[in-house]
């Protein structure tokens, strides 16, 4: 679990720096860095035969999202630095970490 959110936020600021790079807008920047973050991930669970991450874990997208629009933040701020990138990733890998082991969840909508 440790490697794999590791993993989720490496891509998914790998993602985020690369739209900001581009010049993109805050929905560009968050589009690439969760498909980035996800597409890294649905390729190694593929490639070990296992159920993809994103469609068994709700707090699994919302990382990559939250990430990138911290990064985001930051940039437009202009605190986008070395230093800001370690924090933002240490908040986001401790954030998934106590989501899993508290067996946190989104909350699901009623269409019933």
């Amino acid at each position: 679990m440790v490697s794999d959110t590791i993993g989720l936020v490496a891509f998914s600021i790998t993602g985020a720096l690369l739209a900001l790079e581009a010049e993109f807008n805050i929905f560009g920047v968050i589009i690439l860095s969760f498909l980035t973050a996800v597409g890294g991930g649905l390729t190694r669970d593929i490639l070990i035969n296992k159920v993809p991450a994103v469609l068994v874990s709700d707090f699994y997208g919302s990382i990559a999202l939250l990430v990138a629009l911290l990064l985001f933040i930051a940039n437009t701020l202009n605190y986008l630095n070395e230093i800001s990138i370690l924090f933002i990733s240490l908040f986001a890998i401790g954030l998934r970490l106590l989501a899993y082991f508290k067996g946190w969840r989104l909350p699901k909508i009623g269409l019933d």
